[in-house]
């Protein structure tokens, strides 16, 4: 059994960087201190990659369960905070 030996290639030019936004970080740039979003219960999971993203930007959210009080009803809701303000986090 002969072994194939991979084919080095030269003088192949590198592409140029692409830049790939997700839809989180977009969100998260988009959003002003006290803006909000709000989910339902059963995509609950779905705020921890928001939670992720906005650590590693270095942008201060919130994340709170909500009841029926809230205007949407029960689920999750994410409130993005002025870096400053630790009034809210108890």
């Amino acid at each position: 059994m002969v072994k194939k030996v991979a084919a080095v290639e030269k003088n192949v030019p590198i592409p140029p960087v692409v830049t790939k936004q997700g839809v989180n970080v977009a969100l998260l740039a988009e959003m002003e201190p006290g803006d909000s979003r709000w989910w339902s219960s059963d995509d609950a999971k779905r705020t921890m990659r928001f939670y992720r993203v906005a650590k590693k930007l270095g942008i201060k959210i919130l994340i709170r369960k909500v009841g029926a009080e809230d205007p949407q009803g029960p689920g999750v809701r994410m409130w993005r905070i002025a870096q400053d303000d630790d009034a809210f986090i108890q």
